[in-house]
């Protein structure tokens, strides 16, 4: 120990950890705690440290995929039906790169989608007509160029 510093205690070092798993830098960790950056850093160098950030990584993780599941299960097709054409078109892109996410495939070649996202809000906002006519057409269907230009 250096100085006059205090020694972080057991629920310091926890948070910690947490902060770091969420992807928070060193800087960032000492600034949310009150402690000096070389504190954190120290603590960053200790196995124990790469321990517990990798185990809460790990939990949250299962957390969010069972969250994941329970929300998907929960949908049913009449949830679909009556989802907006926008709604469908940005849930549809957010499933596909979470996907390929999981699958380790790449996401950087999926901005179409969030193209046809802007397009089908860009269709609400400009034209209402058609975007009803969009939505009456079975908007679970792939927007297509016909949709779009009307």
């Amino acid at each position: 120990m250096r100085g006059n510093a205090v020694p972080m205690n057991e629920e310091e070092k926890t948070k910690a950890a947490a902060l770091l798993a969420t992807g928070m830098t060193a800087h960032a960790v000492a600034a949310e705690l009150k402690r000096d950056p070389k504190t954190i850093k120290a603590l960053i160098a200790k196995p124990e440290t790469a321990l517990a950030v990798a185990d809460f990584t790990e939990r949250f993780a299962g957390k969010l995929e069972a969250t994941a599941e329970r929300i998907l299960d929960s949908v049913t097709a009449a949830d679909i039906e009556k989802a907006s054409l926008r709604d469908k078109a940005i849930s549809a892109g957010i499933f596909f790169d979470k996907t390929r996410l999981a699958r380790g495939q790449s996401t950087s070649n999926v901005s179409v989608l969030f193209q046809v996202a802007e397009a089908a809000e860009n269709l609400r906002r400009d034209d209402p007509e058609a975007y009803a006519r969009a939505e009456a057409r079975g908007a679970a269907r792939t927007v297509d160029a016909e949709v779009i230009d009307e």
